[in-house]
């Protein structure tokens, strides 16, 4: 015989379990606090125009400086345009200073060839961010 409190406690014991599963599994899609990830998060954000990724994962210095979308799209077209745009951001070597951090990422281009570029990385409130291009 079932009593009341196996019938309530399985449905809250298997919600808990899938809860834990799915987040050792990936679950979230954040990006990992380290000055790599939000260096290749940022500048694929450049990339597409996406000022408020831009935003979320820039310190409060070059938010105040930020371009409009439009601008950003118009400076990735001239500067990469040529290259037929860019394939590929992967990062690179890594100068963590624990506050601060230089971080070079490898741009890989439609038409082939690669260039790197370097980010500098400041810590606020525990949180990496890019601090300047």
């Amino acid at each position: 015989m079932k009593t009341k409190t196996t019938i309530y406690t399985l449905p809250i014991l298997a919600a808990f379990v899938a809860a834990m599963f799915l987040t050792a599994c990936g679950g979230s899609s954040s990006v990992p606090n380290t000055p790599e990830a939000v260096a290749v998060k940022y500048y694929n954000a450049v990339l597409k125009g996406d000022v408020k990724t831009m935003s979320a994962n820039a310190s409060k210095k070059l938010q105040s400086t930020l371009p409009s979308a439009s601008q950003v799209k118009a400076m990735v077209a001239m500067m990469f345009g040529e290259n037929g745009g860019v394939k590929s951001v992967e990062s690179g070597q890594v100068a963590n200073y624990d506050t601060s951090a230089k971080v070079k990422l490898k741009l890989t281009f439609n038409k082939g060839g690669n260039d790197t570029v370097t980010l500098d990385m400041v810590k606020e409130n525990d949180l990496w961010k890019v601090d300047d291009m």
